[in-house]
C-alpha cells in the first residue's frame, strides 16, 4: 500500500523526496529548518529547489522572515509559518550545576547561554559588560556552554580584570533552574534560526533582551512588551538598554511576566496540533 502522506525535512531530502513522488502524486509535506540564506547550499541545489517546491503540498518554514524569503524566491511554493516548540519545564539532565555554586545569592545574573562561537556574539557582549560593570556593581554576567571560542573568551575576561565578575562555568543539563535564577536573559547572536534559548528563558518568566537579528527574536518579542530587541550588533544600543534594564526592578518585573506568553504561543501541544491539522488536511484529500 501507499503511504497516506510523506514528510520530509532539510533541503536535499526535500528534494529529492519531491522528485522520488512526482509520479506517485502522494501528498508531501516538506520543511526547512533553518533560515535558508544562514546556511546556504550549493548552486544546483538551490536550483533544484526553485524547480521541485512548487510540487509539495506545503512548504513549512520556522519563523515569518523565512515565510517572506520563500514567497520572495520561490513564489509558486505553498508555505506557512510552524514554530519550534517551546519546552516547559525543561528537561533536567547531566551535567547538574547549581547557580549558587558559581553566583552568591545577593548577586544579580545577567545570564547567556550558547555555543562559545563566533556568531553567538559572547565577545562583545563581555567588552559591553565590562563598561556596564563599573556603574552597576550588584551585576554579574554568566555564560553557560561550550566551544572552539573558550579559551579565547576567558583570555579576554582575564585581560579586563573581570573574573569576579564574568563566569564561563560550562554546560549546564539543569539550564532550567538558571533560567529562574536569572534576573536578565541577553542574546547577542549576530544570527538565528530559531533561538531556542530565547524562547527557553521566556517560558521561565525572565525578562529578556535580544538582538533583533534578521530571523526568530522578532517572533518571539514584542519590542517593550515582552522583551527588548535591539539593532542587529549595534553593541552601544545594547549597553544602553542594558542598563536600563539593570536599574529598573519594575521595568524588568513588567517583563518578565509578558514573556510567559509564549508557553500558550509556542508550547508543544499548540505546535504539534498546528503539525496534526496540516497533516490531517492533506491526508483527507
Amino acid at each position: 500500500d501507499k503511504p497516506d502522506i510523506i514528510l520530509s525535512m532539510m533541503t536535499s531530502s526535500n528534494i529529492i523526496s519531491i522528485v522520488a513522488n512526482y509520479a506517485l502524486k502522494i501528498p508531501i509535506i516538506v520543511s526547512e529548518r533553518t533560515y535558508p540564506p544562514l546556511l546556504p547550499v550549493s548552486r544546483p541545489w538551490q536550483i533544484l529547489r526553485k524547480l521541485t517546491y512548487p510540487f509539495a503540498s506545503r512548504v513549512v518554514m520556522l519563523t515569518t522572515e523565512g515565510l517572506n524569503w520563500l514567497q520572495r524566491e520561490i513564489p509558486k511554493a505553498n508555505g506557512l509559518v510552524i514554530p519550534n516548540p517551546v519546552l516547559y519545564p525543561l528537561p533536567i539532565n547531566r551535567p547538574i550545576l547549581d547557580p549558587h555554586s558559581v553566583i552568591k545569592a545577593d548577586r544579580n545574573i545577567l545570564l547567556a547561554v550558547g555555543r562559545m562561537s563566533e556568531e553567538k556574539g559572547f565577545a562583545g557582549l563581555i567588552n559591553t559588560f565590562a563598561t556596564l560593570s563599573k556603574i552597576h556593581t550588584k551585576w554579574d554576567l554568566v555564560i553557560l556552554g561550550d566551544g572552539p571560542m573558550r579559551v579565547e573568551l576567558q583570555q579576554q575576561i582575564e585581560k579586563a580584570s573581570l573574573g569576579n565578575r564574568v563566569f564561563m562555568p560550562g554546560r549546564a543539563g539543569n539550564v532550567s533552574e538558571w533560567y529562574e535564577q536569572a534576573n536578565l536573559f541577553v542574546l547577542s547572536s549576530r544570527v538565528e534560526g530559531f533561538p531556542n534559548t530565547l524562547s527557553e528563558a521566556m517560558t521561565h518568566a525572565c525578562p529578556v533582551i535580544s538582538f533583533d537579528c534578521l530571523t526568530g527574536p522578532r517572533d518571539l518579542i514584542k519590542n517593550g512588551e515582552n522583551g527588548v530587541l535591539v539593532a542587529a550588533g549595534d553593541y552601544q544600543e545594547l549597553e544602553k538598554s542594558l542598563g536600563e534594564l539593570m536599574e529598573n526592578d519594575v521595568y524588568r518585573k513588567r517583563m518578565a511576566v509578558n514573556a510567559i506568553c509564549v508557553r500558550e504561543k509556542f508550547g508543544l501541544d499548540k505546535v504539534m496540533k498546528e503539525w496534526m491539522l496540516l497533516i490531517e488536511a492533506h491526508v483527507s484529500k
